[in-house]
């Protein structure tokens, strides 16, 4: 089942003018191409648009993965109908409440298949045969703990999570590099997350499946990094608290207010089911020493935090860091905390 698309069906209804009605029509008709997988990050599509499909690999019973505006999409072609070539033409059929293209040229119903064979380099079967192997990684490798002592020094917090984002695995190439280049200690190299699967196979050839599995799964984390440019761990707040996090740097940075120089702005959220404060999504902007910090939670935990806002100032202040805002909302039960607060929430009463 494709997730509905959410906000870009919005703008995509919104440009039908250009659309010509009588060949989106004559496309709809024919046998529609769906879509089994989308990518993390969709790019946007507008209904009736044409749109070029590069053909990366063709699988059985008319599957094919196939690169459409810089996303890898995996589509599903009808057994009546068959496309050949490298790269094909498509036109978006539909947007909800499933995603569907059609042929924009001549589709050939009915005839046999005489789709041209891609040939894949090994590396990339061997790519491939990882990410399949991913969905099965269990969860025996530790979680890294973000906060272990949470009564340490603030100076040391950082360092901390600097470390757990490096030793995730998301960026082992570049450690190889480092390494190659006398930047890091074989040990802190060793470390990493791929050479422990590699040690773990030779100690035990007969895990080699599970092994699979979990190094499918880094590869996918780090193709998902590569293609969002945001890095997703899965980790432990504090011992015995999980939470997901999520760090992002935007991609374009903002000026001050005299227009003067220009600061990076990053963001980070956690999303966390805390025992007596049930669930909790945070988002953290930084922007230079400003600091914007976004809650969802229920009623009551906001209450707390907006009591305890002249803490949270207090020890902003003593990283060196100023409260810019507090935007405070009630989430939605149901609803993913963390999105609320990626949504940009209404501030809060009293809050900048």
């Amino acid at each position: 089942m494709i997730p509905a698309l959410g906000a870009q069906v919005g703008r995509a209804l919104s440009s039908l003018s250009g659309v010509d009605n009588a060949k989106l029509l004559k496309d709809t008709s024919r046998l529609l191409i769906g879509v089994d997988k989308v990518p993390a990050k969709l790019p946007p599509l507008l209904l009736g648009e044409t749109v070029s499909a590069r053909v990366l690999e063709r699988q059985p019973e008319g599957r094919m993965l196939a690169l459409i505006k810089n996303g890898l999409f995996t589509l599903q072609l009808p057994p009546q109908l068959s496309a050949k070539g490298e790269t094909l033409q498509l036109r978006v059929a539909s947007l909800t409440p499933q995603l569907t293209f059609a042929l924009a040229g001549e589709a050939k119903e009915g005839s046999a298949n005489t789709s041209v064979a891609v040939r894949l380099s090994d590396a990339t079967h061997y790519m491939n045969a990882l990410l399949r192997a991913a969905p099965q990684a269990g969860a025996s490798r530790a979680v890294p703990t973000l906060l272990a002592d949470p009564q340490a020094a603030a100076g040391s917090r950082g360092e901390q999570l600097a470390q757990t984002v490096k030793d995730s695995g998301v960026f082992y190439e570049a450690s190889q590099k480092a390494w190659v280049e006398g930047r890091l200690p074989l040990e802190k190299l060793q470390s990493q997350p791929q050479a422990q699967l590699g040690e773990q196979l030779k100690a035990q050839p007969a895990g080699r499946a599970e092994a699979a599995a979990e190094l499918g799964a880094l590869v996918a984390r780090q193709l998902d990094t590569l293609e969002t440019r945001t890095v997703n761990v899965q980790v432990n707040a504090w011992p015995g608290q999980p939470a997901q996090w999520q760090i992002e740097r935007e991609a374009d940075p903002e000026r001050e207010a005299d227009g003067s120089d220009e600061q990076q702005a990053w963001s980070t959220r956690l999303n966390l089911e805390l025992p007596a404060l049930g669930e909790l999504g945070a988002r953290l902007r930084l922007v230079g020493k400003q600091v914007q910090l976004s809650l969802a939670a229920d009623a009551a935990t906001l209450q707390l935090a907006s009591e305890h806002r002249a803490r949270l100032e207090e020890a902003l202040a003593a990283a060196g860091l100023q409260l810019a805002a507090l935007n405070l909302r009630e989430a939605v039960p149901g609803d993913q905390a963390e999105s609320q607060a990626q949504d940009g929430p209404a501030p809060a009463e009293g809050t900048p």
